[in-house]
């Protein structure tokens, strides 16, 4: 997929300048794997590796039709909980790191106006409704796209290494006493 992005932008490697990543939140899965194909072509084009939070990337999608606004985005993960985060106007401050908040949670941290994206959009802005917060959506923003990461990379700070960023403990447990043992004596 990157070579065919490569290809139809008629961009080479030895054409970039440095490379940007999502650091998350997200599936466990999908960022582990952008973090370790960032990091292989930066190791393997001597490349700087850049990057923000995902939640960052869709709020500075929102930021182009709507630059007076703060912005709250709040996707959706398990047990009816979203990751959030909220941005000054035009995105280009984070106000807080990403965090796991309830609806009624997130619409609590806002103060009017504000513009909420994301697949938990809807979600906050019913919340702030109903406490009296001014909260409109801006439901064609619903996930990440990497345009807008690419667009603010070069102000982002080079990050030796990239580190993705989880704001909840990890689903699965590891498993006690399927280890194998291993001996401390060297060989014969």
């Amino acid at each position: 997929m990157i070579a065919d992005v490569m290809v139809a932008s008629g961009v080479a490697f030895n054409d970039l300048k440095r490379l940007a990543v999502s650091l998350g939140p997200g599936s466990f899965t999908g960022v582990r794997t952008g973090i370790s194909v960032a990091r292989a072509l930066a190791l393997a084009a001597a490349l700087p590796v850049v990057g923000t939070t995902s939640l960052h990337v869709m709020a500075l999608q929102v930021a182009m039709s709507k630059p007076n606004r703060t912005i709250i985005v709040a996707m959706q993960t398990r047990g009816g909980l979203l990751y959030c985060q909220t941005f000054s106007a035009g995105a280009t401050v984070a106000r807080c790191a990403p965090w796991l908040a309830t609806p009624e949670q997130a619409a609590a941290a806002l103060d009017s106006p504000t513009i909420a994206a994301g697949s938990g959009a809807a979600l906050v802005a019913f919340a702030a409704h109903q406490v009296g917060i001014d909260c409109e959506t801006a439901l064609d923003v619903r996930h990440p796209d990497a345009i807008h990461l690419a667009r603010t990379a070069s102000g982002l700070s080079v990050l030796n290494p990239p580190q993705p960023i989880y704001v909840r403990d990890a689903d699965a447990l590891p498993q006690s006493g399927t280890g194998l043992l291993r001996s401390t004596s060297s060989p014969r």
